[in-house]
């Protein structure tokens, strides 16, 4: 997942600055700092449902806090042999060449 800041401040051409902190909270455990930068990216390697909490404070201190909930969903991909198709030793495909060309096709529709 790529993050990329998306607050502003009327006043950062005056010379405000922003900093920002984002926040992870798995579903049933505890809320971690992820990050102390405009943006960054995470890796998931769980399913589950998280909730992401970023929060903006400027240079006086004034804060805001943004959430939202997503859900993090990985399948193992699929693979489909198209040639040879056999897919037993006993009944092999017949090939005419020493060099077969093998055909398959692949997706991953599955991951969220």
């Amino acid at each position: 997942m790529q993050v990329t800041r998306t607050a502003y401040n009327d006043d950062l051409p005056k010379g405000d600055t922003l900093v920002y902190q984002y926040y992870l909270k798995p579903s049933g455990d505890t809320e971690s700092l992820i990050s102390a930068s405009d943006h960054f990216a995470k890796q998931f390697t769980t399913n589950d449902t998280f909730t992401i909490r970023q929060v903006v404070t400027d240079s006086f201190g004034l804060r805001r806090e943004f959430s939202r909930a997503f859900i993090v969903k990985k399948c193992l991909p699929v693979v489909g042999r198209i040639f040879p198709t056999s897919d037993t030793a006993s009944t092999p495909t017949i090939i005419s060449t020493m060099t077969p060309i093998m055909k398959w096709s692949y997706s991953n529709d599955g991951d969220e």
